[in-house]
């Protein structure tokens, strides 16, 4: 993603910024992923939506890479092999440009639109670094089964 995607301040600084694209849909500060839709909405409960809140928590929660997994488990005494091996674990592969997503993002993307993207007005808004953070730390529980 462009540090100033559709000319609005970068992911990393301010979190999601969501607004009116003038032409009926909507723009944001992250990329979509494809695998509800490819454009994004707010407002109701539907794939553009869901869409949106995918594409935030895939930015924030990137993919690992197959040499972080195998990081990961051989510092918990996996096996390297085993974890770079079987990437299912910890990412799904979506949309027609095969594009590698946490699994965590995708299982708990649902819950996010609900919350966040389904409220937010026509006019669009903006869910800041820490509102995501604190949401996830609120559904720790949901996250703990996610990735059992």
């Amino acid at each position: 993603m462009n540090e100033h995607q559709h000319g609005l301040a970068s992911f990393a600084d301010k979190g999601l910024i969501v607004q009116p694209d003038g032409r009926g849909g909507f723009k944001a500060n992250v990329t979509p992923i494809g695998y509800h839709s490819t454009e994004f909405s707010v407002g109701y409960g539907g794939s553009g939506p869901a869409e949106l809140a995918l594409a935030t928590l895939a930015t924030y929660l990137p993919a690992p890479t197959p040499e972080e997994l195998a990081s990961r488990l051989a510092l918990r005494g996996g096996d390297f092999e085993q974890a770079a091996a079987d990437l299912s674990l910890w990412v799904d592969v979506l949309g027609p440009q095969r594009i590698r997503v946490n699994r965590l993002a995708v299982a708990l993307h649902q819950d996010f639109k609900w919350e966040f993207i389904t409220p937010m007005p026509q006019s669009g808004g903006h869910v800041s670094l820490e509102e995501i953070e604190r949401w996830l730390e609120a559904n720790k529980a949901k996250i703990y089964r996610s990735v059992r």
